[in-house]
């Protein structure tokens, strides 16, 4: 499967058909985990592997989720606390491999340069984010070989490392219960990409749009006969292109649009950034719209160089 089919069709599944999984699906997905990238090679990410009916039944006491036990195999994944005094050693063995070689790189700003003294807490973020890069690749493998999955994350720590009987340099993260999906959930509601981008800083430009202001463009165009007359561009307007855009008989069909705001300081109308951003709408009304827009923002810019 595709990453980019596997990334669209992940859901989160509670409900698991009966069945085991073999020895080597559960060897890929821990080696998926493995190697995944993790800061300054630390690799802390630490798993135990839940197959037993009657533990994976003692793990539904440690959290109202009570589908875990219900997975064919549930991870419990887990930060090595004592990794982070590897961090040095590890960081070495990327040097001696070669990762740095030819990499620009700066240590004259210690501003900058000097890795911060992390206190307890912090290096239990820092650990726990980098398992986090790991738990994802299980998840993400899992999809690519027919199965589902769900992290849980409300569970009681003490239970879980009471009944594992985990010492206190392993911290539970999440637990990852993966089986034979028995649903087909529909895609769950996401956020607009505008809503997940903070700005965007296009290179070309010197004054930034603020976020939101962003526009899209077509920068692939396909002609064929239609009336243009709705476009009103007058002569007045631009001399040399009067002649073909009034007589000429064409429509655009756009193909790509690219972010136009290093050409036009002129923001985007709402349905213009849906239909850009919106797989799902109609192509033909999309079309239409965009090219409304496109014809909108051609002569703001001609009008705005007379």
């Amino acid at each position: 499967m595709e990453l980019s089919q596997v990334i669209a069709t992940r859901r989160s599944i509670r409900k698991f058909k009966p069945g085991e999984l073999s020895v080597q699906a559960v060897n890929q997905l821990v080696d998926a985990a493995r190697l995944a990238p993790s800061g300054s090679n630390t690799q802390p990410a630490r798993f135990i592997v839940i197959q037993s009916q009657s533990a994976k039944e003692a793990l539904g006491k440690c959290t109202p989720y009570k589908f875990v036990a219900g997975a064919s195999v549930v991870f419990v994944c887990c930060a090595d606390l004592t990794a982070i005094s590897t961090k040095d050693a590890r960081v070495g063995e990327l040097f001696q491999e070669g990762a740095f070689e030819g990499v620009d790189m700066d240590f004259s700003d210690p501003s900058v340069a000097v890795s911060p003294v992390l206190d307890a807490e912090a290096v239990r973020a820092y650990l726990t984010m980098n398992v986090a890069i790991a738990v994802e690749h299980i998840v993400l493998r899992a999809v690519d070989l027919g199965l589902g999955s769900c992290w849980v994350g409300r569970f009681s720590r003490d239970k879980l490392k009471e009944i594992l009987a985990l010492d206190e340099n392993i911290f539970p993260v999440a637990l990852l219960p993966v089986g034979y999906p028995d649903q087909s959930p529909k895609a769950r509601p996401r956020l607009l990409r505008d809503a997940s981008m903070l700005k965007t800083l296009y290179k070309s430009t010197e004054s930034f749009l603020p976020f939101g202001q962003e526009i899209f463009f077509p920068s692939f165009l396909i002609s064929f006969p239609v009336s243009l007359s709705p476009f009103s561009i007058s002569p007045a307007i631009a001399p040399p292109f009067s002649f073909i855009l009034e007589e000429m008989l064409f429509v655009f069909s756009i193909v790509f649009c690219v972010p136009v705001s290093t050409f036009l300081p002129v923001q985007a109308s709402p349905r213009s950034r849906y239909f850009a951003e919106d797989s799902s709408a109609s192509p033909a009304l999309a079309d239409s719209f965009l090219v409304q827009e496109s014809a909108d923002l051609i002569c703001a810019s001609l009008a705005s160089a007379r």
